[in-house]
This record gives structure tokens, C-alpha cells and sequence, in this order.
């Protein structure tokens, strides 16, 4: 800037129209420039013989003004320290003209929220209202308009209709780091070897045994819509096996053309061995050989040097974009003479992984989480995505411009099944094959149908949110039992899976072969590696063991409980006490359960039911409680919205007890057709959980909606033709109604008599140790999680057998109040 002092101001008719805004110091202030930075920028001769050459290129007056080529190559270098904003808009007549211009309305049209597609190929004309604002700073160049967020523009080449070979093997050699690791599937290395596999050789275009230590490279695709009928020259069989193994035998088959474009990116790699699955798993051996490959898929996508994906197009024959057919990256691209040409950015790898077929499909699910290296051949260019260095943080190299990171959580156990379930299958029976590789991968064979054993009064609690789910009806080859995420034909949920659930079941499976007696086979949480919670989580842990003393001491587990759980002393003492003795859920367990086994709680099931390893057996306490079908009318608006499938759980006498998401239609046509049937409940397990969400739908309640306080909690005075009714304490006509609690933060309409009712509710739920405070944080009174059930009947005789219709959380205090029973349950 000291070589602008010295300047000669020049009277300029454009430079009082052109808004420029500089700064020298902090990148993010800007001020408007003076006379003199104006002159700077655009009168300062400059000593570079090409800056002012265009080639041609059309210009209206103001964008000449602008120097734009000397802005981007000539002033970064004079002026590293300088930011500086543009407004090149808004348009005037000579504009329409004017390339520069175009160019930029081009830019600032990507439209974000849409596809890349829509948003790259959208090219709206001038606006004469539209401001256009201009950006450097640092080497980044950017757009916008005042509708837009910022879009970034590059100095460089558009992504070529092709791939080119010496490009790629030297733009890989840059971004390829020498060893990738995914804490996820670390154990792989250790355990899990591979057995049987053939690859492609792509130099002799033959199947070959894959050889330990040999690099291979992985292809994931779809199939596509002819995936159940295909030819036999198409994949491998028992019949076409040994022609394939002949030097040159590919040759002789009809190959998809997807699989012969990975053929030849691995031959510019110089990668001899490539696996595809239609090709190096022979479709029909038998069933045994290939459930071992179907088992091992994670750990081949996971030793796979890299994994090629074929993220464009809806089938097998799409082919790969750039190797046999062009690409089409949709970059505004504007040449400003020589040496500079200027292009929009392609769209970063989310979108266009979002609008891809293969980020749908639930085989290619696990192909994804697997790899440790991932080519993504798009329209759009080659992505590389490798990690992630840290959970849910993966590095992101192009081949066109484009952001370089993108979050997307994989570290997480059930986040993987949550993801998962949001795919689609062709065959919806695969759904156990699609995610048998990541399951195993996470959990080896301790478990069954999609649930881990070690984690299974964790995993039992999975959930839904869609009212008309059916589930997932099982064959003869493929059981899909209600218990399990698999029957689930919606995606599913796992928000209540930490380490804090403490079980008040004691479950037991049915193993293949061996006695009668020998069959049942119970089950027990192994020890977590951390002993000691995470500080975060100390409340939490407080609050589950807590809840699982008052659950043991008021009789929801049928083993006598101990005299320690006597609530005589404070609530801190009695936390230290229960800490001391259960520093982790796994030692309430073996307390709470730990002769279940000698005393033969499963003795008493049906013999005929140990053939069928699907089901599953529980000894838990059952609850009879009944269903309010029709109170979610009497909601506010947004809260009916977001709680359709909502429904109130009451005791027999129609007190407020809990809440269930319910199936619709399976709900409806299981249970007792009324607005209050029956119900059955099996007691689960219990954590921190407080049913807070309940107490927040209490509050939006809707009293002017034919619905009186005295009617929601239940009070006999709400019923008609009742005399001399009992108020139940939150009713306002009770003789002691008040309110012992400080007033809850509501709705402005809530009113005083709401409130007052909802803070006896509360209270009356509450725990409260020798002193009388609470033995939990106030009004939030302890919850157990329960599963509704209904009778199969698909079994003859009282074989006491159930199908799952939801999980809910219902107070614990409501609970040990009502008609129980301790039982041997099955659920199919």
C-alpha cells in the first residue's frame, strides 16, 4: 500500500460506480476503499506485458474497469496481505453482453439445497436487481449473491470428459496415505483371515485364487434391476467355474460393462487383482461355502488396497463415468485470456453421494463403511475418501475443486444399523445377508439375528417412528423374528444404547443341536473395557443405578432383594452404597440375577418350541395396563405433529402410567378393538431414562379441547353418572389439591390448575430418601423401559408365546402398583 501513497489520483467516470471494500490487516474486516486504493487497484500501471490482454474476450465497461486479470494474477503477488470484495452487479443494459458478467450470474445461480445436477445445470438470466459481489482473499475466490451463501471459484482446468492415465496414477501417488486404519473394523487385522476368495486377473482375464499378502483392488456397484434373472455368462457358477478359471476365460463371457470399465482402471493402476462379487462369489455353491463369503465381505472390502465405486447410474451395465462414457461435471468455465481460466467448483462429495442409487442400497452399505480407501467415479470426477483419522471424520481428495472434508458419523455401533435400515434391498430377505458382514465385523458369532449378546438389554430397545410399519413377514429359508430390527420393514432407531442400562430380564436362547435340556442357553452381559464412566456421564450413571434399586427393591426382579437397598439414609449415601457395589451395570446383573440358571426358570417351556432357534426366551415380570387410542387429539398443533403415533399407557383405574409409539395398523389389529383396550407388558430393563418427553406432551395439552384436568389424569369425576367420586390428587376438586413443587415453565395458556396437577403428578411418582428429598432430580421420577406384546397365535396349546409390538417407557412407581406376574415368556 506505501506504493499508492505516491499515486497521482486520476479522475475516473467509473470508479465512483464501482463498490470495492479492502482489507490490509484482519481478514474479517473490510472497509470501503478511498480515492487512492481505488486508483491502486485499478489506474497503478502494471510492469507484466500480458496482464491487460484479453483475447477477444467480450467485456462491458465496468468489468474492463475491473482489471480482472490483474486482480487475480498480478495483485496476489504485489499485495499477498489484501483482501479485497467486489460489486460487480447490478446489471445494466451493456452487461447482457458481457462474458464476465454471465459467467458470474452462472455461479451465483448454484442453488444450494438442491441436487448437483439441478444446481450446476441452473443458469438463470440477469436480474437487474441482483447484486453480484466479488471475493479474493488468500488465494480463494468466491461469489455470491444476496440470495446464496458464497460460492467458490478456481483458477485452473474443468474436470475432463475422460480420465486420463498419467493424471491419475500421479493424482492418486498424492493422496494415497501409506496406511489407513479404521478403529471400526481394527480387530479384523487380528482375527479375521481370508478363506476361498478368487479375484480377476486382469492381465490374463482369468478367476485365480487369491494368494495371502497379494494387493487386490474392490469394485462396489448395483446390480441393478435385472439382479434375479440374470444369464449365466453374466456371474459365476458352479457349471461356468472352471471355464473361468482358463487363461483368457473372461473373454468368453458376456461381462457387464461396469465391471469391464473396473477391469481397466485397474490396469492403469497397474493393479493386477480386482474382486466383484458376481464374478469371485460362485452364486450357487453350497449353502455353507457361501455364508462363508457373504460373512467375510467386510474384511474383503477392508484388506482391499482401495475399493472402486461406481457411484453413477442404476445398474450393472451404467458402465464407469470417464472411462466409457464422458463426464459431464456441469463447472461454469470462462477463459480471461491467456494463462487464466476461471471455473466454478464441482459439488462437494455429500450431494453427490445423496443422489446416487448406490448410496441407497444395503449391500453397498457395508461396502462403504468397510474400505479403508474409497474411489468414488462419478459424473462429477474421482473423489478419494480415506479414513477416518477420527470417528466420523473422513479426508476427501478430487479431481475438480471441492470442499475436502465431509462428516458423516460411522463410529458408532447402532448408528451402523440405523444407517442401514434406511437402504434399500431388491430381495427384502437379505437383509440379515446385506449386514452380516459389518455384524460379524463388530460382534464375530455372539449373536443372533442382527442383536449382539454382549449388548443385547441394550439393543432389544430399538424403535421406530413410522405409524403403518408391518413387519417383515419370515419364510421357511429366512426367519425374521418380531423381536429383532430385521422384521423391521422401516428405518429403525437405537436411542436409548449406552452402557448405563441396567437388565431386569433375564433372557435365554435356543442353540442348535444337543439335548433338550442343553438347548437353552442363557446369556449375560460381558464386562464393558471401561470400568469407570465418563465424567459426562457420572448424573446418567447416578440416575440408572438408582432406578434399578427401587426397581429390585419393590419386587421387578424375582431374586430376593438385599437389605441394602432399604432406603434409610440420605440420597447421597445411598448412591455411595449403590456405587460401591455396582460400579458398572454388568455387577447389578450378576447381583440381580446370578442363580436364575440353577433355579431352572426356563424348565417349564414347551419342549416343541426348542426346534426353532428364532425364538427367543425371557423370564421377566408381565404387566396388564390399557391403551388411551384417541387422547392425542386433545394436542396443540405442533406437538400432534410430532407425536401422531403417540399413545398414553394408563393403569386399570385410567391413571397416566406412560407412553408407547405404536404401529398403527399392527397395534389396531392385534389388540382389542376400543379406544381403551388391554394391553400386555414385559418389564425390560431400566437407565436414566425419565419419560421426560411425556411430562413436555402433559404441558401442550390442549384443555379447551373438550378435555378437563380431571379427565387426563383420570379422576372417577370426569366419567358420567359417577356420585361421590374419590379425586385422585391431581384432580382440583381433591381436598388437598395444591402444589408442593415449584411451578414447571409452561405454555402462557398452561394455567395455574394445569400446572398445580402436573406438579402432584410428579411428585406423587417420586422417591424420596430419609430426609425427604428426592432420591433422583426433582420431578423427574425413575422409569423402566417395557416391551407391549400381544399372543402369537400361531402356536396350539398355552404356550405362552408373543410377538413384540413396541417398546415404552412406563413409571416405575405406576408399574409396582398394578397386577404383575413373574414368568417364562417366548417371543417369536
Amino acid at each position: 500500500m506505501d506504493r499508492a501513497k505516491g499515486l497521482t489520483h486520476t479522475p475516473c467516470n467509473l470508479c465512483p460506480l464501482q463498490g470495492i471494500r479492502i482489507s490490509l490487516t484482519s481478514p474479517y474486516t473490510l472497509d470501503p476503499a478511498d480515492d487512492v486504493q481505488k486508483q491502486t487497484f485499478f489506474h497503478e500501471p502494471c510492469p507484466r506485458p500480458q496482464c491487460d490482454k484479453y483475447d477477444g474476450l467480450r467485456l462491458c465497461d465496468l468489468c474492463r474497469h475491473l482489471r480482472i486479470r490483474h486482480l487475480l494474477l498480478c495483485c496476489p503477488m504485489m499485495y499477498p496481505e489484501w483482501r479485497f470484495e467486489l460489486d460487480v452487479l447490478p446489471y445494466r443494459e451493456a452487461s447482457r453482453q458481457c462474458e464476465f458478467c454471465r459467467f458470474l450470474v452462472t455461479c451465483a445461480n448454484y442453488k444450494t439445497g438442491t441436487s448437483p445436477r439441478q444446481a450446476l445445470g441452473h443458469a438463470g438470466s440477469p436480474e437487474s436487481n441482483q447484486l453480484i459481489v466479488f471475493s479474493y482473499s488468500n488465494g480463494d475466490i468466491r461469489v455470491r449473491s444476496p440470495s446464496l451463501l458464497w460460492l467458490n471459484l478456481y483458477i485452473g482446468k474443468t474436470v475432463p470428459p475422460y480420465i486420463e492415465t498419467d493424471w491419475l496414477q500421479g493424482w492418486l501417488s498424492s493422496h494415497w496415505p501409506s496406511e489407513i486404519s479404521r478403529p471400526f473394523f481394527a480387530t479384523l487385522r487380528r482375527q479375521q483371515k481370508l478363506k476361498n476368495v478368487y479375484v480377476i486377473d486382469v492381465v490374463d482375464e482369468c478367476l485365480v485364487r487369491l494368494s495371502e499378502g497379494l494387493e487386490f483392488v474392490a469394485l462396489s456397484y448395483v446390480w441393478g434391476p435385472m439382479a434375479g434373472d440374470l444369464t449365466q455368462e453374466e456371474h459365476c457358477t458352479m457349471s461356468n467355474l472352471g471355464a473361468l478359471q482358463g487363461l483368457g476365460g473372461l473373454r468368453k463371457f458376456r461381462i457387464p460393462q461396469t465391471v469391464s470399465d473396473a477391469i481397466v482402471v485397474c490396469q492403469r493402476l497397474h493393479q493386477r487383482y480386482l474382486w466383484v462379487d458376481r464374478l469371485c462369489v460362485v452364486q450357487d455353491a453350497p449353502p455353507e461355502e457361501l455364508w462363508q463369503q457373504l460373512n467375510q465381505m467386510t474384511a474383503i472390502y477392508h484388506y482391499a488396497a482401495v475399493t472402486l465405486v461406481a457411484a453413477s447410474g442404476a445398474g450393472a451395465s451404467h458402465g464407469l463415468a470417464g472411462i466409457s462414457y464422458a463426464r459431464d461435471a456441469g463447472q461454469s468455465h470462462l477463459s480471461i485470456g491467456p494463462g487464466l481460466d476461471l471455473m466454478s467448483s464441482v459439488p462437494n462429495v455429500k450431494p453427490v453421494l445423496e443422489e446416487s442409487k448406490w448410496w441407497t442400497r444395503g449391500w453397498t452399505f457395508q461396502e462403504y463403511i468397510a474400505s479403508r480407501r474409497l474411489l468414488l467415479i462419478t459424473d462429477y470426477g474421482l473423489y478419494l475418501l480415506t479414513g477416518p483419522r477420527k470417528p466420523g471424520d473422513e479426508t476427501v481428495a478430487s479431481e475438480g475443486p471441492a470442499r475436502d472434508k465431509w462428516y458423516y458419523d460411522k463410529s458408532n455401533d447402532y448408528s451402523l444399523v440405523e444407517q442401514f435400515s434406511k437402504r434399500t434391498l431388491t430381495k427384502e430377505t437379505d437383509v440379515l445377508r446385506a449386514s452380516a458382514g459389518f455384524l460379524n465385523a463388530m460382534y464375530g458369532y455372539r449373536m443372533s439375528f442382527g442383536i449382539p449378546w454382549d449388548e443385547f438389554d441394550c439393543a432389544i430397545l430399538w424403535s421406530t417412528r413410522v405409524l403403518d410399519e408391518e413387519y417383515r413377514p419370515s419364510t421357511p429359508s429366512d426367519a425374521f423374528p418380531t423381536w429383532s430390527w430385521t422384521s423391521s420393514t422401516v428405518p429403525v432407531e437405537f436411542s436409548n444404547c449406552e452402557d448405563l442400562v441396567h437388565s431386569l430380564a433375564y433372557w435365554g436362547r435356543i442353540a442348535a443341536g444337543g439335548t433338550v435340556s442343553s438347548k437353552i442357553r442363557p446369556w449375560s452381559p460381558l464386562p464393558p473395557a471401561k470400568t469407570t464412566p465418563e465424567p459426562q456421564f457420572v448424573a446418567n450413571n447416578r440416575a440408572a443405578r438408582v432406578a434399578a434399586a427401587l426397581a429390585w427393591k419393590h419386587g421387578c426382579i424375582s431374586s430376593q432383594a438385599p437389605q441394602y437397598l432399604n432406603v434409610d439414609c440420605s440420597a447421597d449415601e445411598y448412591n455411595r452404597r449403590l456405587r460401591d457395589r455396582w460400579s458398572i451395570p454388568r455387577l447389578f446383573w450378576d447381583a440381580a440375577f446370578q442363580n436364575h440358571e440353577e433355579n431352572g426358570v426356563f424348565e417349564q417351556i414347551d419342549p416343541d418350541l426348542l426346534s426353532h432357534p428364532h425364538l427367543l426366551l425371557v423370564h421377566s415380570q408381565k404387566c396388564s395396563l390399557t391403551l388411551d387410542l384417541g387422547w392425542k387429539t386433545h394436542v396443540t398443533g405442533n406437538m400432534r405433529h410430532r407425536n401422531e403415533s403417540l399413545v398414553l399407557i394408563r393403569t386399570k383405574d385410567k391413571r397416566i402410567a406412560g407412553y408407547i409409539r405404536m404401529k398403527k395398523s399392527a397395534s389396531l389389529h392385534t389388540l382389542q378393538q376400543s379406544d381403551m383396550p388391554s394391553a400386555e407388558f414385559i418389564a425390560l430393563s431400566v437407565d436414566h431414562s425419565t419419560a421426560g418427553f411425556l411430562t413436555e406432551i402433559i404441558r401442550n395439552v390442549d384443555y379447551r379441547a373438550h378435555l378437563s384436568v380431571s379427565k387426563l389424569y383420570g379422576c372417577p369425576c370426569a366419567a358420567p353418572g359417577i356420585t361421590n367420586p374419590t379425586h385422585v390428587p391431581e384432580c382440583p376438586s381433591h381436598m388437598h389439591f395444591s402444589s408442593p413443587l415449584t411451578d414447571l415453565p409452561g405454555r402462557k395458556d398452561f394455567g395455574e390448575e394445569a400446572a398445580k396437577a402436573l406438579n402432584i403428578h410428579l411428585e406423587g411418582l417420586s422417591y424420596f430418601d430419609s430426609e425427604g428429598a428426592t432420591l433422583h432430580r426433582a420431578k423427574e421420577p425413575p422409569c423402566l423401559w417395557a416391551m407391549l406384546v400381544a399372543p402369537s397365535g400361531k402356536w396350539a396349546g398355552e404356550k405362552r408365546v408373543y410377538r413384540r409390538l413396541g417398546v415404552c417407557e412406563i413409571y416405575l412407581k405406576r408399574w409396582v402398583k398394578s397386577e404383575t406376574e413373574f414368568g417364562s415368556f417366548v417371543l417369536e
